[in-house]
């Protein structure tokens, strides 16, 4: 995650936080938590579906899971094919001296 990301998700998350605050105080407690429990039950159902969705999906998925596909760009070393793997008193990787 960039830190430009982490920012979007941190302002974000105190936005939608700060605007729960004053729903709440606009209707009052009582009927913010009424509000709540019914939002509550509702992404609990819609989770409870897609969790049983996610589960019949996997039985009939033939390769047996998800694949791991390794990609590799212009400036990038692959330590699993030909570079050696030091660990030890000097911690390096490949064929840096």
């Amino acid at each position: 995650m960039t830190s430009n990301q982490r920012r979007i998700l941190w302002g974000g998350t105190a936005a939608l936080g700060i605007a729960l605050l004053i729903i709440s105080i606009y209707l009052g407690l009582e009927k913010a938590s009424m509000l709540a429990g019914i939002a509550g039950a509702f992404f609990g159902l819609l989770g409870a579906t897609f969790g049983i969705y996610q589960l019949r999906n996997a039985q009939n998925n033939p390769t047996g899971g998800p694949r791991q596909v390794q990609r590799s760009g212009n400036d990038s070393i692959n330590l699993q094919s030909g570079n050696d793997l030091t660990i030890g008193d000097d911690n390096k990787f490949g064929n840096s001296s």
